[in-house]
C-alpha cells in the first residue's frame, strides 16, 4: 500500500508542477497585456495634459509666429518636470514644431534614435515599450485633433514609468503567480485522499469474491 501512496504522491507533485507552469505562464502573459494597457493610460492621460489647450493652435506655430513657439518651449519645459523626458511636437503634415528633453535623460534620446518609427496610420495611437537602464520607458505617438475634429498635428513623448508604479506591477504579478502556485498546490492535496479512497474501493471491488 505503501508504494501506492508514494506513487500518487509523486504523480501528483509532478502534475502540480506541470500545471503550475502551464497556468502560471498564461497569467504571466495576461498580467503583461494588463500592464501594457495600465501604463499606456497613465502615458497618454498625462499627455493630454500638455496637449488639451493647444489642439487648436498648431496650426499657427511657425516661423511667423515665434510668441507661440515661445510659449509652446515654456510649457514643454514646465511640463517635463513629471514623468515625461522627452516631447516633440509635429504639425498636420508631420513637420516638426517643437523638441525638447531633460537633459538629465539625454542617454534615453540617444538610445531611441536607433530605433526609427513612423506616424500612425489612420491617425491611430502608436506606441513602443523599452528597458534601458533597468527602468521602463512608453514612446507614444498621438495624433492631435482639434474641437472641428480635423487633425491638427502629432504628440510625440517618451514616458518614465516611475518606481512606485515599478513596485506596484511587480507585486501585482508575483501575487497573481502565487495564487496560481497556491491554488493548484490545494488543490493536488484535496485530491490525495479522493484518489486513495478510490483506489481502496476499486482494490475491495476486485478482491470481493463473484
Amino acid at each position: 500500500m505503501s508504494n501506492i501512496h508514494a506513487k500518487i504522491l509523486r504523480l501528483l507533485f509532478a502534475g502540480w508542477i506541470i500545471l503550475s507552469f502551464l497556468i502560471g505562464g498564461v497569467v504571466f502573459y495576461l498580467e503583461m497585456e494588463k500592464i501594457d494597457d495600465r501604463i499606456l493610460e497613465l502615458a497618454t492621460q498625462e499627455a493630454a495634459t500638455f496637449t488639451s489647450d493647444i489642439v487648436n493652435r498648431l496650426r499657427f506655430a511657425d516661423q511667423t509666429h515665434p510668441d507661440l513657439l515661445e510659449q509652446l518651449r515654456l510649457k514643454a519645459v514646465r511640463f517635463l518636470e513629471k514623468n515625461f523626458v522627452m516631447i516633440e511636437l509635429y504639425n498636420s503634415v508631420k513637420q516638426k514644431i517643437l523638441e525638447q528633453t531633460d537633459t538629465n535623460f539625454e542617454f534615453v534620446e540617444t538610445e531611441l534614435n536607433k530605433y526609427a518609427h513612423t506616424f500612425p496610420l489612420e491617425n491611430k495611437l502608436q506606441y513602443d515599450k523599452f528597458y534601458i537602464h533597468q527602468h521602463i520607458y512608453v514612446q507614444v505617438l498621438l495624433p492631435l485633433k482639434n474641437t472641428q475634429g480635423e487633425l491638427s498635428g502629432y504628440f510625440e513623448g517618451v514616458y518614465q514609468v516611475d518606481s512606485t508604479v515599478l513596485t506596484q506591477i511587480r507585486n501585482d504579478v508575483i501575487y497573481s503567480l502565487a495564487l496560481v502556485f497556491v491554488v493548484i498546490f490545494v488543490t493536488s492535496i484535496m485530491l490525495y485522499p479522493l484518489i486513495i479512497s478510490l483506489n481502496s474501493d476499486l482494490l475491495k471491488l476486485l478482491s470481493s469474491p463473484g
